[in-house]
This record gives structure tokens, C-alpha cells and sequence, in this order.
């Protein structure tokens, strides 16, 4: 049974009714957190890695207690850090899964630059084509009969 996209965003519209500026305030706090620890010196990206992980379970838990109509608090942006080994290795995996698929279109990506680079090092023509010559195209024009 499949819901349609206008009566998610009406149940997600009540669901906020009334608790917009505490919605906002939790992402607010997680993406102030966040850009903090990743701006200091030397260990920031390292320390990013482990503290984001259970700062986005909290979040999740933040959010899902704003849409279930349950009491919702800014301190439940810190949950995470109860299961921190589980939050932190359920991070890293979802950035290992997001990695690998991204590859899906880089590497393809690579192997067409690479033809194409390979194409103009023997001096074949690139942007036109054999059968799409600007000439061929020319003429052809020039033969259509409702050419006025």
C-alpha cells in the first residue's frame, strides 16, 4: 500500500504543528556540534568520524519522536552516545555503503574520460562523429525538399 507523496507531507505537517522551533533547534545543535568538531586543527576529521555517528542516531531518535506525537527533547540528540560502539560502527558502515555505490558512477566515468582521451591522442575527431559530420549534415539539408 503505497501513500501518496501529498499525504505524507500533510501527516508530516501535523506532526510539526506546534514543535517547529524545537525541530529546527535539534538540527540546529546537531550541525553546530558537528561543524565545530570538524573544524579543530590536525584531529577534526578523525574526531568528526566518531562523534557523528551517535549525534545522527540522536537525531533519529530526535525526529522520530517529534513524528510519532512523543514527547521530544533537544537532550535526545545525545542518546547515540548510549550504544556508542554500535552508533559509530553503524556510521562507518553507512559511509562504506555510500562509497562503494558512488563508485558505481565514478568509475565508468574514468573509463569513458580515458577512451575519449585515448580517441584524441590518435587524432580521431571527438565531437563529430562519422555518420554526424557537419558536412554530411550540410548537405543533407540542402537536399530536404521543404527547404524554403
Amino acid at each position: 500500500m503505497k501513500t501518496e507523496n501529498v499525504n505524507l507531507m500533510k501527516m508530516a505537517r501535523e506532526s510539526l504543528s506546534g514543535k517547529w522551533g524545537q525541530a529546527i533547534g535539534g538540527y540546529f545543535v546537531f550541525m553546530l556540534i558537528t561543524i565545530l568538531v570538524s573544524i579543530i586543527p590536525k584531529i577534526g576529521s578523525l574526531a568528526s568520524l566518531i562523534i557523528v555517528g551517535p549525534l545522527f542516531l540522536g537525531v533519529v531518535v530526535f525526529s522520530l519522536a517529534i513524528s510519532r506525537n512523543q514527547e521530544s527533547k533537544i537532550e535526545q540528540i545525545f542518546q547515540g552516545f548510549n550504544n556508542f560502539g554500535l552508533s559509530v560502527a553503524a556510521y562507518l558502515l553507512m559511509l562504506l555503503y555510500i562509497f562503494l555505490w558512488s563508485l558505481l558512477l565514478i568509475i565508468p566515468g574514468i573509463i569513458v574520460f580515458e577512451g575519449r582521451l585515448h580517441r584524441l591522442e590518435l587524432g580521431e575527431p571527438i565531437a563529430w562523429p562519422h555518420r554526424c559530420a557537419p558536412e554530411r549534415l550540410l548537405r543533407e539539408v540542402e537536399r530536404s525538399p521543404g527547404r524554403a
